[in-house]
């Protein structure tokens, strides 16, 4: 409907009497341009807008990928309420929230091969000076004493090695004694025998 040539939107109600008899009707009528008016006062995002629009409306409904957009209808008439906002003014959050996740993760990640990365070296030193050890105890070096490790088991290692060290210099050299014994009464025998036979 028309009023001066400016579009109106109207409602109508009929009214009853008590026992329903007609008395009357009720009629609102509110002018599109105020409905216009109260719509442009609503904030959608920073950039966004809400419009009034009808089914036949020239308003173009083209989907656009960059546009977040929502369409409903009112519920007397032909009029349609339609709300626009640029689509990252609502996915802009999500993205920072991404971006800090993501962030998040490989410092994490990081941090988490640094810790894998010395404790490596924690363990590895114990272990890299025992197998050195070892070595030298092969080639008949019998020096050897545990040093602080930084694990309990690494300690108890170290200390069974040094125990294992000791034990077989003592062995070795009560062997190198009874040999030398050995060989001397080898020696004593051998001239024994000689001096009998002459």
């Amino acid at each position: 409907l028309y009023e001066g040539g400016e579009s109106v939107v109207m409602y109508g109600c009929a009214l009853a009497g008590e026992h329903q008899e007609k008395r009357g009707a009720l009629v609102l009528a509110l002018k599109v341009s105020v409905l216009e008016d109260l719509l442009k006062d609503i904030r959608v995002g920073d950039s966004g807008s809400a419009s009034l629009v009808t089914s036949a409306s020239s308003v173009s409904h083209t989907r656009q990928s960059d546009v977040l957009e929502a369409t409903t209808a009112l519920a007397a008439g032909p009029w349609q309420v339609r709300v626009e906002a640029p689509l990252q003014e609502f996915m802009g959050p999500i993205e920072r929230i991404r971006s800090a996740t993501i962030g998040a993760i490989i410092l994490a990640s990081l941090l988490m091969l640094g810790i894998v990365a010395w404790l490596s070296r924690v363990i590895t030193r114990p272990v890299s000076a025992l197998v050195d050890a070892a070595g030298r105890v092969a080639e008949g070096t019998w020096e050897f004493q545990a040093g602080p490790a930084p694990v309990e088991e690494l300690r108890k290692l170290a200390v069974a090695f040094e125990s294992m060290v000791k034990g077989l210099r003592q062995r070795t050299e009560s062997l190198q004694g009874k040999v030398r014994e050995l060989s001397a009464m080898h020696q004593l025998s051998g001239a024994i025998l000689n001096q009998g036979r002459r």
